[in-house]
């Protein structure tokens, strides 16, 4: 006989389902209302005579007896006898036995004909019994059954978190349905597999899981893939008879990865996998995927493309939450959590509840970590709103939390290894960029499992690299191809992972070293030592010592540490030629004292001596440019650039960004008292200096036109703007001591100067925007209805 005592469901949800179970059972025409206070009323139905003809209380209790029975004689017996119904119906989950219904029966005499009027848990089990539909149709109810928990551990994989007995009980209470659930259901029936997708924190694994749920409860062999399509193929079994769900979770994470390095036999693979499934009996694949990488594997890969077989149909894609959902979530996890009372209280106070559900950063993420015992179990009552309030503000709270207390110690190397990396600026897209290149975060993650090992004891275990980027991405991490170059780049799914890192490093001289000491590339190097070691932090007798650690760090071996400028796709150079600029670089930052400054400048001058300045890019020009401008007191480097001066500004100068390399060069001109204006019109340099010139202005020229053209409206407006272009130009020239002889006015605006398009240009106005008021008004109203109903919702919490 199934067994339940219901705390699977939510006190709106078990009077919802007695609703249910009483009309199927006893015929009746039983309503329910929406939530809210209910005036001893949680169903009724209603005849021409008496609205109140039987009234049915729903009560979801886990205490004692009495405390229900205080309840019902100090509270609901007076509501009853002013609504005077002629049937009182009191239905509980708590057992009750045959003196405890008696006891019901007498309180409630003269409404309650006898003692059957009460429905303990033990009823309401025998009554599911006779009615196996009902059971079925609560999702929630049946997967928190004994015997169908029984069943899914059985047939899951014990070493898979997911599919703990706690894990699932969990996941099921706290689980919103909505209509994705049955549509997934239906694709996955209908067309053998089912990709969900969305963006992180949606959602993806909870669905998938719950349909795995449903699957395994019917004698389902759980696969779960962990790495790639190989995994499943290798236990795919023939038997036609023989039940298999095969579960690929972020199947375009790692595997993604995978497939756009070895394009050909893992894509198809992965497509041949999902057309065997298709072909076979009692065989079933759930995909997850994050929605930018599907689209990134839907443009690069062409079997996927190309497969015979439509994605569309058998995607769900799951959105963002509206306040309705978001009010569920919440009420949900504040329901079921394993807080005390008094916390619960905090979200229902002033209604604290619309702070939560309103906040721009909510996540369901958030709501668990939020609702969480251990995670409160410091935290006094009274700041407990604070506390929400600022881990949805500041969610690096969690980060501090789960990075600590939740990852595996390397989860926290591959971490720290991408952090280490830091920001850099990429000019294949012209912008800063904490993102890096696969292939180098995991040498950088190597380096430093390998430093662990050797000097901390460490055990590596099998495939870590791999098993740690699955476990974080999604989580800690996200990942996308570069179009330009297909490579495979690597951040963190949240600046705020950022924050919390820089602070935990700062706070610790020992966790910042082993960035320094398992580090692989001098980016690196860079980037720790210019964000981790701060004068203004450690004050000048730590900085100066700790200066000097990392230098005589980096002359243990400079060689260790590898280069990556030279991977600019778009500009690739020499690798010795980046070494040795990226060396130079990390040398001339670690300046500081006489004494430091002495032991750098024959280090920097032998590195930059040996850099072909016929091979750089524009991350090496950065680099030279940003060494030689101010020297300081490095005395040997000031005399090699004014021993090489005209080589290194013929060399420098193709490099340099149009908008920026001018004022650089004036800069640099005048720090070594150099004469710029000698050295522009010598004749070998004019032709040189005079093209890029021109190109600057008339890069200028065209910038001004379009964002002004759509505002002039008269022919004086249009003079004004020619003499600011020309203003403009006349300027750049002059500043560099040459004179602007290239320009054609009446090609930058003949198409403005003609009549015909001039006339619309002046003419033109603005169409107006029509206002669809009926839908305007229905947005609004649903808007209204959602917040009515969660308002309902947390005026019923008891």
């Amino acid at each position: 006989m199934t067994k339940y005592d219901f705390s699977a469901l939510n006190d709106k949800e078990f009077e919802e389902f007695i609703c249910e179970l009483m009309n199927k059972h006893y015929l009746l025409e039983l309503q329910s209302f929406k939530p809210g206070k209910d005036a001893g009323i949680d169903l009724r139905c209603s005849t021409s005579k008496n609205n109140n003809a039987i009234v049915v209380q729903a009560k979801q209790y886990y205490t004692k007896f009495n405390d229900l029975f205080s309840k019902l004689k100090n509270e609901e017996l007076a509501k009853v006898q002013k609504l005077n119904p002629e049937q009182y119906w009191l239905v509980t989950s708590l057992p009750l036995s045959a003196a405890n219904k008696d006891a019901i029966a007498a309180l409630f005499k003269g409404f309650m004909p006898d003692a059957n009027f009460v429905l303990g848990r033990e009823d309401l089990n025998k009554l599911l019994n006779k009615h196996k539909s009902i059971e079925k149709n609560w999702l929630k109810l049946w997967l928190s059954n004994t015997s169908v928990l029984k069943r899914m551990l059985n047939n899951g994989i014990y070493n898979r978190s997911e599919f703990y007995e706690e894990k699932i009980v969990r996941t099921v209470k706290c689980y919103v349905k909505n209509h994705s659930l049955d549509d997934a259901a239906k694709i996955l029936k209908k067309n053998k597999f089912l990709l969900i997708t969305g963006q992180p924190g949606v959602g993806k694994t909870t669905l998938a899981n719950m349909v795995t749920y449903q699957f395994l409860a019917q004698e389902y062999q759980l696969v779960y893939i962990n790495k790639d399509i190989a995994e499943a193929d290798d236990v795919f079994t023939k038997d036609k008879d023989a039940r298999q769900l095969f579960y690929f979770d972020d199947f375009l994470g790692r595997t993604h990865l995978e497939l756009l390095n070895h394009t050909g036999s893992s894509e198809s693979s992965i497509v041949n996998f999902i057309e065997k499934i298709q072909f076979s009996r009692n065989k079933y694949l759930i995909m997850t995927t994050r929605t930018t990488i599907l689209n990134d594997a839907r443009e690069h890969l062409e079997k996927i493309r190309q497969a015979r077989l439509d994605l569309n149909k058998q995607e769900i894609r799951l959105s963002d939450y509206n306040l309705k959902d978001k009010g569920q979530i919440l009420y949900n996890h504040i329901f079921h959590a394993d807080i005390g009372l008094v916390y619960k209280e905090v979200v229902l106070k002033d209604k604290n509840y619309w702070k939560i559900i309103r906040h721009k950063n909510y996540t369901p993420r958030l709501i668990e970590f939020i609702c969480k015992p251990y995670n409160i179990s410091e935290i006094e009552p009274s700041k407990y709103l604070s506390f929400i309030l600022n881990a949805l503000t500041y969610p690096e709270l969690i980060w501090e939390h789960s990075f600590t207390k939740q990852l595996r110690a390397e989860d926290r190397f591959l971490i720290g290894s991408l952090y280490s990396f830091g920001n850099h600026f990429r000019f294949i897209n012209y912008r800063f960029d904490s993102h890096i290149r696969l292939d180098c975060l995991e040498l950088g993650y190597n380096a430093r499992v390998n430093y662990e090992v050797k000097n901390n004891g460490h055990t590596r275990s099998t495939d870590s690299f791999n098993k740690s980027l699955k476990h974080l991405l999604d989580g800690y991490l996200l990942s996308y191809v570069e179009k330009d170059t297909n490579v495979i780049m690597l951040g963190f799914i949240n600046p705020s992972i950022d924050d919390f890192l820089l602070q935990y490093f700062k706070r610790s001289n020992e966790e910042k070293w082993k960035l320094v000491n398992g580090a692989a590339y001098l980016a690196q190097l860079k980037f720790c030592y210019n964000k981790l070691f701060s004068f203004t932090d450690l004050g000048f007798d730590i900085y100066e010592k700790e200066t000097l650690a990392f230098l005589q760090f980096i002359n243990k071996d400079p060689n260790h540490f590898k280069a990556t400028i030279h991977l600019d796709s778009a500009y690739p150079i020499a690798y010795q030629n980046a070494f040795n600029c990226e060396l130079a670089e990390l040398y001339y930052d670690l300046k500081f004292t006489e004494e430091i400054n002495l032991e750098l400048d024959p280090l920097i001058i032998s590195l930059v001596s040996k850099v072909d300045l016929n091979d750089l890019n524009n991350s090496a020009y950065d680099i030279l440019l940003k060494i030689i401008k101010e020297p300081g007191d490095l005395i040997l480097l000031e005399k090699y650039v004014m021993d090489n001066w005209e080589k290194l500004i013929i060399a420098l100068w193709p490099h340099g960004s149009n908008s920026d390399k001018f004022e650089e060069l004036e800069d640099l001109f005048k720090n070594y008292n150099q004469n710029l204006r000698a050295f522009i019109n010598h004749p070998d340099h004019m032709k040189m200096f005079y093209d890029d010139l021109s190109t600057k202005a008339d890069d200028e020229t065209i910038s001004m036109i379009y964002s002004n053209e759509d505002n002039i409206k008269s022919l004086e407006e249009l003079d004004e703007l020619k003499e600011k272009v020309l203003k403009t130009r006349n300027e750049i020239f002059e500043g560099f001591y040459m004179e602007d002889k290239s320009y054609d006015e009446s090609y930058y605006f003949r198409d403005l100067e003609n009549d015909e398009k001039f006339t619309e240009n002046r003419t033109r106005k603005k169409k107006p925007v029509k206002i669809n008021t009926t839908q305007k008004d229905k947005e609004k109203a649903d808007v209204k209805e959602m917040e009515e109903y969660v308002e309902n919702l947390f005026t019923m919490f008891e």
